[in-house]
């Protein structure tokens, strides 16, 4: 990243043309993309998802969610809970937790307020504190980054001081910001921000209201993201918008996986093959492969019906159901 990059202040309009067969709707109304009150819910079925782990999610809000040497690692407000393999291992804390991050080596740092400490075995471990408003961000690289809001900017900068300059995003609050092995995801506003590790340039990867809204951001390659909308998992390009699963989740990506937390049943999951989603070669040859396995006189209730709906959206699925028979 080259010294004193800035990203200019963040124009609020709004974009929901589907530019390729990708997108059905905006991110704001991906949930309303079906022919029925009957929606498609789980994981597009290109996809191979293993569950990991059941974790028991009353009681206590959700702070944080990282992956540390291939284990997830969940935050709550005054416990810690990590999976690993079968097990569940849990940590409590005092202090109320305010958010996770975890660098390349699998150290994981513990944020409460301004307070930051070290997850070791047996505790958590003072480390050092922040500036007052600072958070840290880290999801796998070698370096930690800190923002902090100063009026109407956000700076970014290297925790260390070193290695990577600093970022600064003017106009627009940050919503989420993901900083991991591939590089860093930030929404702002209703603009999806991408920056790859050794780049010279930041990029707009995508515009959408529905972005102002986003909870969780991952760049997974240099021109895709996976965003956590309110009750969708979508899988964001400079082309479009493609739903993932329709749940309320936290995400992250690490060991080329999708490693995922459905925050409604305490599931997780690991996510591969999300190379085989959105193109619109790859999602019209998937929409004609399941909808010629939809029975002559099924109902648009049909589970792979929907599957094409919520690809093509409902006129699109019809089209091609046509075309299939």
């Amino acid at each position: 990243m080259s010294a004193g990059i800035h990203v200019p202040r963040l124009a609020m309009s709004v974009l929901f043309a589907a530019s390729t067969v990708t997108v059905a709707v905006g991110a704001k109304d991906l949930t309303q993309s079906t022919c029925s009150s009957v929606a498609f819910r789980g994981f597009d079925t290109r996809l191979d998802a293993t569950l990991l782990a059941r974790v028991d999610l009353r009681g206590s809000a959700v702070t944080g969610f990282e992956v540390a040497g291939g284990k997830p690692l969940i935050a709550f407000e005054h416990r810690l809970v990590g999976v690993d393999g079968a097990r569940l291992l849990s940590m409590p804390s005092v202090d109320k937790i305010d958010g996770l991050a975890v660098d390349a080596s699998g150290v994981v740092l513990v944020q409460s307020g301004t307070r930051v400490r070290r997850l070791t075995k047996e505790k958590l471990e003072p480390v050092r504190t922040l500036a007052e408003g600072t958070r840290l961000h880290n999801s796998g690289n070698v370096a930690f980054l800190q923002s902090q809001r100063q009026g109407g900017t956000t700076l970014l900068t290297d925790d260390a001081r070193e290695g990577v300059s600093p970022l600064r995003i003017d106009g627009a609050a940050i919503g989420s910001a993901t900083w991991n092995s591939v590089g860093l995801a930030v929404a702002a506003g209703d603009t999806l921000i991408a920056w790859t590790a050794g780049s010279q340039a930041v990029t707009r990867l995508r515009r959408d209201e529905g972005l102002r809204s986003a909870r969780d951001v991952n760049l997974i390659a240099p021109d895709r993201a996976v965003v956590a909308l309110p009750g969708t998992l979508a899988l964001v390009t400079d082309r479009g918008i493609a739903p993932l699963a329709l749940i309320s989740a936290r995400a992250r990506w690490a060991n080329d996986a999708l490693y995922v937390l459905d925050e409604t049943l305490g599931v997780v999951w690991k996510v591969s093959g999300l190379e085989k989603l959105g193109t619109a070669a790859s999602d019209k040859a998937h929409v004609r492969s399941i909808l010629t396995k939809v029975p002559p006189n099924a109902a648009e209730t049909d589970p792979r019906f929907l599957e094409a709906a919520r690809i093509l959206g409902c006129e699109g699925a019809r089209a091609a159901r046509s075309k299939a028979r």
